[in-house]
């Protein structure tokens, strides 16, 4: 099913598999990285119609954000992390689920991946 909807949906431009696509505190990041992250988290979401990506590394984000589009899943982007706001986002998108880092308790009332 992936496989297909990446044929959908390209990620990424006119790059090599080993071309070097992002750094971040594990070193780089290639092109052939990236995809197989994309797929591995996209397996692992749950059958949601909305991801509210929280994550701080612009790495793992970036996945998320693939991940979820591969799945077809809208990302909620809220204006802030304030308690308030993440429940409101919550609230109006009943079906959605949080991405967020590991060791970071999200207070929204969903469930969290």
């Amino acid at each position: 099913m992936l496989c297909g909807a990446m044929l959908d949906a390209p990620l990424i431009g006119p790059y090599n598999q080993d071309d070097v696509l992002a750094w971040d505190s594990g070193g780089p990041r290639t092109a052939r990285d990236y995809l197989s992250d994309v797929v591995r988290l996209a397996e692992s979401l749950p059958d949601r119609s909305a991801v509210l990506n929280l994550l701080s590394n612009r790495y793992e984000f970036f996945v998320g954000l693939s991940a979820a589009m591969l799945r077809r899943q809208v990302t909620l982007l809220p204006q802030s992390r304030a308690p308030y706001t993440l429940r409101r986002l919550a609230g109006e998108y009943s079906d959605s689920y949080c991405l967020h880092d590991p060791g970071e308790p999200v207070e929204i009332g969903r469930a969290h991946v």
